[in-house]
């Protein structure tokens, strides 16, 4: 069991997360994806928000989340994978993708560091990771 401490940090963490996920998909409705595209960052926050119930998530999943044609998301994937960012694995003849625990640690770091600069409790309870 986490420390309560923990506890506090990754539903901290979590709020962040799903408020610029929230964020993204604002942008990109009033916008347009294709105006304002950022697969990385999106293909990030996916796989940090979901980590704690799908510690690793299909790719086909990750393309939808990136909002890019498939082709691209594959090619970032991959360079993600290649960089270290991602890691790949199979379970039951699917290709899963997961975050490195470098990538972990950055970005808890990088959610911490946005949380301050929000006054508490945290802008955003939303309830949805997509």
């Amino acid at each position: 069991m986490a420390e309560p401490e923990e506890a506090v940090l990754f539903e901290r963490r979590q709020r962040v997360g799903r408020f610029l996920t929230y964020e993204r998909k604002r942008i990109g409705t009033h916008i347009g994806f294709d105006l304002c595209p950022s697969p990385v960052w999106d293909i990030l926050l996916d796989l940090y928000l979901a980590r704690r119930t799908a510690p690793a998530i299909q790719i086909w999943s990750l393309c939808v989340a990136s909002n890019i044609p498939t082709s691209t998301a594959h090619r970032r994937i991959s360079e993600m994978i290649d960089g270290g960012i991602l890691v790949r694995s199979t379970a039951g003849g699917r290709v899963m993708v997961s975050l490195s625990g470098d990538y972990v640690d950055k970005l808890d770091r990088l959610l911490d560091d946005v949380a301050g600069l929000f006054p508490t409790p945290q802008p955003c309870e939303c309830n949805s990771t997509r």
